[in-house]
């Protein structure tokens, strides 16, 4: 029994795996990768205080 549920879960996973990211959670991903890069530049000015 535990094979077959170790079996159902891999090809589960692996369905999920060979879905595309959808467009609107790559943006979201990119706006936040922006954000970050945008905070440390900030973070990294001598002077500035957060």
């Amino acid at each position: 029994m535990s094979e077959y549920i170790g079996r159902e879960l891999r090809e589960i996973y692996d369905d999920v795996l060979a879905q595309p990211v959808p467009d609107r959670f790559l943006a979201l991903l990119n706006k936040l990768d922006a954000g970050a890069i945008s905070a440390a530049q900030t973070a990294g000015r001598p002077g500035e205080m957060d």
